[in-house]
């Protein structure tokens, strides 16, 4: 039976907005002059004083340039149009009806509303298909008086994002029930080619990214983080556990160490050539020192030292991944977090113009589920046919492991299939390195062969990085047990882009769990164009 491998690295709630048109110019083709489509918009009803202003995606049909809304409601798409004598100005949200707003005669500048008569937006159209109709009413009943936590709780589902699903949502829907998108009236437009409309000094707060490295999957995704889960820190527990010779049971009973507890089994997952554990007295760091040397070569650790009289249990997993044919440099991809703030990110992946002359690359993608360009499943193959790169741009569901079981239905209710001709795909380079002390663990065990002594080191670090060569990852895991009287020790086409939340699940082929998640919510691990690689 083949081991199996699941490494899941992106999960990751994160959005962004491209403001990057790609024109093509040849000789002989003509300059356009920078052009600007701004406005105001407003979300109706009570979502408008909630929030709901901001985050609204607006972009020129027929080209990558976007925009998104600020707290105000207002935005502005810059850029170069072309020379079409029509323009087609697309403005859609999550949970909203879509509205496209012609403008013909297209001049340098124009404005759509204004503060005073903002765009009006409609909520409740849940499964983006232009209506407010009994497929949503279905969609909301399946999660209906259900809260933040619960199990049967969607977040994507929860119009006014209030952390319950009950009848506030569902007087949302009745309010537009049956209204399209055809039904918008159509909005005030001022097209004035000679004097610019003033940008508003911006109201958004500023937003710190924050990511959180968690030693179990079964953790809520939260908007405005990344979230990384690698199964060292599991295994480095299971190897406690089976000192202690059952479910390792600490003062203060704190939950994480529950769920580590009831955490995955490995032993079917990972193949054995890829990971090292290790658990005993502290007089075992030299075998474990020598042992990674032997499996790993110049990329093994060093394990400092422990004394003799506590115990040591330790993980440590490296895995790399090529690509038989590396991918290319594509166009940076600007990545809009679940706020709405953008970064500049590179990217990867494969261009249109390159098709023919890079036509090996399409053979290591395959296109699972294909609903839209927002809502889509790629697999990455690299040249060992046992391993698996997922990359999931999807809505979250409520934990990071039900985003990954849901995303694994989808892959195996479905057939894969390959890009067309005139299909492209571009994939944010990741550069992650992670480091974290479980404090909440550092307790006392109450039970089994370890009864009194005390949690004094639980730690963990992860490495991973995605580019067009291939994916590499490496993570470690240390537990230090004190015995008692010891004190602590100190230390159409498709275009697909992935510019917002998506997971990456790397895995051995049939493998059931993975032992790598990673949520992404913002570029906080993306790599920067314009910094130089760590």
């Amino acid at each position: 039976m083949k081991r199996v491998f699941a490494y899941i690295l992106f999960l990751v709630l994160v959005s962004t907005i491209s403001s990057v048109c790609l024109t093509y110019a040849e000789e002989q083709t003509p300059v356009f002059e920078t052009q600007k489509v701004s406005g105001y918009l407003k979300a109706d009803g009570s979502l408008s004083n909630a929030g709901g202003n901001s985050g609204f995606k607006v972009y020129i049909l027929g080209c990558t340039i976007e925009a998104i809304s600020d707290d105000n409601g207002y935005f502005e798409v810059v850029g170069q149009f072309g020379s079409s004598d029509d323009l087609v100005v697309s403005i859609k949200k999550d949970n909203y009806l879509t509205r496209y707003v012609n403008i013909n005669p297209i001049n340098k500048y124009v404005l759509l509303g204004s503060a005073e008569t903002p765009i009006e937006m409609w909520a409740g159209d849940i499964n983006q298909d232009n209506s407010v109709n009994m497929s949503d009413i279905v969609a909301i009943a399946a999660c209906f008086s259900t809260s933040k936590g619960e199990s049967k709780y969607k977040g994507s589902i929860d119009i006014n994002g209030d952390g319950a699903v009950n009848m506030s949502d569902v007087v949302i829907i009745a309010r537009n029930f049956n209204r399209t998108s055809n039904d918008y009236i159509k909005p005030q437009i001022n097209i004035d080619g000679s004097q610019p409309i003033m940008t508003p000094t911006p109201t958004a707060p500023i937003i710190q990214y924050n990511s959180l490295m968690i030693p179990y999957a079964d953790y809520n995704i939260t908007p405005g983080r990344n979230i990384v889960f690698c199964s060292t820190f599991q295994i480095a527990w299971d190897q406690l556990k089976k000192e202690v010779g059952e479910d390792v049971i600490l003062t203060g009973k704190p939950l994480t160490a529950d769920f580590l507890n009831k955490g995955f089994d490995w032993s079917n997952s990972i193949s054995k050539n890829s990971y090292l554990a290790a658990g005993g007295k502290g007089n075992i760091v030299d075998g474990i020192n020598s042992n990674l040397k032997a499996m790993f070569g110049e990329d093994a650790p060093i394990v400092e030292k422990v004394d003799p009289g506590k115990y040591i249990f330790y993980a440590f997993l490296l895995k790399e991944m090529k690509f038989a044919t590396a991918f290319v440099d594509t166009d940076p991809i600007y990545f809009k977090d679940s706020s709405g703030k953008t970064e500049q990110v590179k990217s990867f992946g494969i261009r249109k113009d390159g098709y023919t002359k890079y036509k090996d690359l399409v053979k290591q993608v395959q296109l699972f589920d294909y609903k839209n360009n927002d809502d889509y499943i790629v697999k990455l193959l690299p040249e060992d046919t046992n391993e698996e790169i997922i990359l999931a741009k999807v809505k979250p569901d409520d934990t990071l492991n039900n985003t990954y079981k849901a995303v694994m239905d989808r892959i195996n209710n479905s057939t894969p299939s390959n890009l067309g001709l005139t299909d492209t795909i571009r994939i944010p380079e990741v550069d992650l390195y992670m480091e974290k002390d479980y404090e909440e663990l550092k307790s006392t065990i109450t039970n089994g062969t370890l009864k009194y002594c005390r949690i004094e080191k639980a730690y963990q670090n992860v490495k991973f990085n995605l580019d067009k060569e291939g994916a590499k990852l490496a993570s470690e895991a240390i537990i230090v047990v004190a015995t008692p009287g010891m004190g602590p020790h100190v230390d159409t086409s498709k275009h697909l882009v992935f510019d917002k939340q998506y997971m990456i699940c790397l895995k051995q082929k049939d493998a059931q769990n993975p032992y790598l998640l990673i949520w992404v919510d913002n570029p906080d691990i993306l790599v920067n164009p314009n910094v130089s690689s760590k």
